[in-house]
């Protein structure tokens, strides 16, 4: 029986240290989607693959910052971190290299097992620049605009090219490489995205891909006078009273909904409040508090601690206080 293939994970260079620290954690990796971490997406893709063991490649801290989130995985998945690419790492008929930010809608085993049974020496998987439309049928053919968000590696190509790697190293230069090392390289474009890439239309991109994956309802929480319109988890300590949910939808530990909607594609972490607004299409992050905005927010990240409360007193007035590259849309 043929050994399970392995796969290597890419930490650097995905996101400016300042945005991921004030989406409030300390490496790129552990960057809150739909109220997980990043990598913990990409390792159920691979694990959804048929990947049995996947090597985390980075520097000292961001190993540290992960595994302390991660651990040593399971069973299913066993993980190990790495500073430099070693020979167990690339011991496997296929082996998949993927950013950290690569969030897949399907898992690589098709193109994994094409790799593993020899049909290719390698693989490329695209994902597009843009997301093509919600519920779109046929994958799009492939565009040079797209992003690289996996390469496949053959025991030869793994053997010339894997020990190219590091903790600098790019998935863009090994694609490349990848390419110009044999005309039996396969190309393919999937729908997913790089969650780092496009600023935070990238991260609300992913935290749509990540919601598209609920199923049915799930909740024990404290519903008052509340109504669930499609898939929506809500953790049982949960308070939501007035309020509408319309999934898909993740609500957190310790949320407080009074008087809200809730719209599609909406992540609420941890300890939030939120009293009499609209919201969709957004990421509302651990301990944030939104309070009677006045006008339906989409598209929309708030980051952790964060306060967005409407002051009644007279007389009327705007007063913000916005941090460096920050971005305030009124309409």
């Amino acid at each position: 029986m043929p050994s399970p293939p392995k796969a290597l994970i890419l930490t650097n260079g995905l996101l400016d240290p300042s945005r991921y620290r004030a989406l409030g954690v300390r490496v790129c990796p552990l960057v809150p989607i739909a109220n997980r971490p990043l990598v913990l997406h990409v390792l159920e893709g691979l694990r959804a693959a048929g990947v049995r063991e996947a090597a985390v490649l980075g520097d000292g801290a961001t190993r540290a910052e992960v595994a302390s989130m991660v651990g040593e995985g399971g069973p299913e998945l066993a993980i190990r971190y790495l500073d430099h690419v070693d020979d167990r790492a690339l011991d496997a008929p296929a082996v998949a290299v993927q950013p950290a930010d690569a969030v897949l809608t399907a898992p690589l085993e098709t193109v994994l097992g094409a790799v593993a049974a020899a049909r290719f020496a390698g693989a490329v998987v695209r994902v597009p620049a843009i997301a093509p439309a919600l519920g779109a049928g046929e994958p799009p053919a492939v565009s040079s605009a797209a992003h690289v968000g996996a390469c496949v590696l053959g025991p030869e190509a793994a053997g010339r090219l894997g020990g190219a790697l590091d903790a600098e190293g790019s998935v863009d230069a090994l694609a490349d490489a990848l390419l110009a090392s044999s005309p039996r390289v396969h190309e393919e474009e999937v729908r997913g995205c790089l969650a780092c890439c496009d600023g935070d239309d990238g991260l609300l991109r992913a935290n749509r891909i990540a919601l598209e994956s609920l199923g049915s309802s799930m909740t024990d929480a404290t519903l008052i006078d509340t109504e669930i319109q499609g898939p929506a988890l809500i953790h049982p300590t949960a308070v939501v009273r007035s309020t509408l949910v319309r999934g898909p939808a993740v609500i957190g530990p310790g949320v407080r909904l009074n008087d809200v909607y809730i719209g599609p594609y909406t992540s609420i972490g941890a300890n939030v409040t939120i009293e009499g607004a609209e919201i969709e299409h957004s990421l509302i992050l651990d301990g944030a508090e939104v309070r009677y905005p006045g006008q339906r927010l989409t598209t929309s990240i708030i980051g952790p601690r964060a306060r967005l409360v409407r002051d009644f007193h007279l007389p009327r007035g705007m007063r913000v206080a916005v941090g460096a590259d920050a971005v305030v849309a009124l309409s």
